[in-house]
């Protein structure tokens, strides 16, 4: 978290503090776990060689590349009597910050496209939903069988293919419909699904990712409502027209706009 420029020596950790760059205790770890001695500055082990009697005896075989790199870094070292040493922040100011604090936690880490699920203006429910959809964590067929659980295979919306995250969302025919007479219903052609092989999950992603609010929205309240119109197929034994779903979808979107979502207001 910090730099040190070595003055003295006196204030600075010898294993844990990032005077020689990485900290020597993550730089050498089996060393510093064979030292005698962990809490010692950088002045303290520099006189008279403490750092190295502190090995002593405890060098193996397999320690000692480590320890000819440590001694390298040794070699090169200086402490200047005269001055303090100094700690700097690992910001850009060089001062430290809550915020930046909290920036150092995730350098090196690679950030989930989950992400963009919790900005969207959708109900709760919807955007869970979708969290799972992303991951193929909703119990579609393909799901069901690998559990062993009553299922009926066919997608129960096209009833002609195997039913699977990816054909629901993506590849079946009359999910696909609904997709387009709705692109067409708020006129939000980014809405629409394009053809090709795009998995549901990435086309999804790609869309709330996206600097259009309205259309993560859109794509928020379609993606739920065809999944409520599978789960009455299948438990309520009720299948709605695709012109049906479209007025349903409509419907819902008239109580979002009342709930707060402005921005999905019907454009002419």
């Amino acid at each position: 978290m910090t730099e040190v420029a070595i003055g003295n020596g006196l204030a600075t950790s010898f294993w844990s503090d990032s005077w020689a760059g990485e900290p020597l205790r993550k730089r050498s770890p089996m060393l510093f776990e064979v030292s005698r001695r962990k809490n010692r500055t950088v002045a303290d082990a520099l006189e008279d060689d403490h750092w190295l009697m502190d090995l002593r005896g405890r060098i193996t075989l397999a320690l000692l590349p480590d320890f000819v790199a440590l001694r390298q870094v040794m070699r090169s070292c200086n402490i200047d009597p005269d001055s303090d040493d100094t700690f700097r922040w690992k910001s850009s100011s060089g001062g430290y910050s809550a915020s930046s604090a909290y920036a150092l936690q995730f350098v090196g880490t690679q950030q989930s496209p989950l992400r963009h699920i919790w900005p969207v203006w959708a109900p709760p429910k919807c955007k869970f939903f979708i969290w799972l959809l992303m991951q193929l964590r909703i119990f579609t067929v393909d799901r069901l069988l690998r559990f062993w659980m009553p299922n009926q295979y066919f997608c129960p919306l096209c009833r002609q293919n195997l039913e699977t995250p990816v054909h629901l969302f993506a590849e079946c025919p009359w999910a696909r419909q609904v997709w387009e007479r709705s692109a067409s219903l708020f006129c939000c052609p980014a809405i629409r699904k394009p053809a090709g092989d795009d998995l549901a999950p990435s086309w999804v992603v790609s869309k709330l990712a996206g600097a259009d609010r309205r259309a993560a929205s859109i794509t928020t309240l379609v993606a739920w409502e065809i999944w409520r119109e599978r789960n009455r197929c299948v438990f309520c034994n009720k299948e709605l027209s695709v012109s049906g779903l479209v007025h349903l979808i409509s419907d819902e979107a008239n109580s979002w706009v009342l709930a707060g979502a402005r921005h999905l207001v019907r454009r002419e």
